[in-house]
């Protein structure tokens, strides 16, 4: 069986293109991520400099605007769903996000205590 391979020495065991490879033509997707990028950015930078809001909405905001962003760079540049075969990777990375957050949050929320003795 001989596999034909591409410019990135990515291959297809059948000859044919490969599902999620990379095909010829202006590459829209990477700049739409792109500008999505750019706005989500500046959306951040505008709440900070010209908005009158308290420190913890301030950060909400971010936090938003940076999740967002995780999103716009796995879908539009690390082609978080262009796979062939099983969505593995999907599960790891939602199972490693789930991990992220209840570390995250269960700082924040022992964090909140202040010193304080719960019990």
């Amino acid at each position: 069986m001989s596999s034909t391979m591409d410019s990135h020495g990515h291959g297809s065991p059948m000859g044919g293109p490969q599902r999620g490879s990379h095909e010829e033509g202006f590459p829209w997707s990477h700049v739409i991520g792109y500008v999505l990028s750019l706005i989500l950015t500046f959306a951040a930078l505008v709440i900070v400099e010209n908005t009158k809001l308290s420190g913890a909405a301030m950060v909400t905001y971010i936090l938003i605007f940076a999740g967002l962003q995780v999103f716009v760079q796995l879908f539009f540049f690390m082609h978080f769903t262009e796979t062939v075969g099983p969505r593995i990777h999907i599960v790891s990375l939602s199972l490693g996000l789930f991990f992220t957050m209840c570390v995250i949050l269960g700082s924040i929320w022992i964090m909140s205590f202040s010193g304080h003795q719960a019990y």
